[in-house]
């Protein structure tokens, strides 16, 4: 293969490559190494004199943009070295955001309430994405999870149901997840929850 590999950042992508014993006298035991973003199945290896295999090496970078991984072999006889020099270039093809509309709301213990959220799936491929609400119990996402196609987007609700009694100031996050490339969006608002009591109370004198 001649030139670079292409691929996103985060997959994991198994590059073919050739090793072969030029010696048709000896057999000979090989070790391997590897710098950059890649693993090897196995780092050593015995090949018959003449005889030849191909060694799956397990690319994956992190990031977007080029890089090399260069591939060492040495032979335990006659202590021969060799390298193989691969350029990956990595794209960003996962990305996701999330949008939230407000950033405080104040509501009553034993009231209900909506908050509306965005989530975009900016990628290159449709994705299943999981949606997560955490900050207090009574704060929940709609549904669990979306499934989008790339540049597209989803309106959302949180929903909101704190008890009677319940009081103070609590932040709520909202995360979008893509699990398999650990890749996490998220966004947060402040609910300010009196008790009903507080809410609803009136003066009553008589005279």
């Amino acid at each position: 293969h001649d030139g670079s590999y292409s691929m996103c950042a985060l997959d994991t992508k198994a590059i073919p490559i050739l090793v072969k014993n030029l010696d048709n006298a000896m057999d000979n035991t090989y070790t391997f190494s590897v710098e950059g973003p890649a693993k090897l199945p196995v780092s050593e290896f015995g090949l018959k004199k003449g005889a030849a295999v191909v060694l799956m090496v397990e690319v994956s970078p992190q990031n977007a943009g080029s890089s090399e991984i260069v591939l060492k072999a040495t032979s335990e006889k006659g202590q021969l070295a060799a390298n193989k020099k691969l350029t990956i270039d990595a794209e960003d093809c996962y990305s996701i955001i999330t949008e939230i509309a407000d950033e405080k709301v104040q509501l009553c213990g034993g009231d209900t309430g909506r908050i509306d959220a965005r989530v975009t799936n900016s990628g290159s491929f449709r994705e299943n994405i999981s949606l997560i609400t955490q900050g207090a119990e009574w704060a929940a996402s709609d549904v669990d999870s979306i499934s989008l196609g790339a540049n597209r987007f989803s309106s959302r609700s949180i929903y909101l149901s704190p008890p009677a009694n319940t009081k103070g100031e609590f932040s709520i996050t909202y995360k979008a997840e893509l699990s398999k490339q650990a890749i996490l969006a998220q966004d947060s608002f402040v609910v300010d929850v009196e008790p009903s009591s507080v809410c609803y109370s009136s003066d009553l004198s008589a005279k």
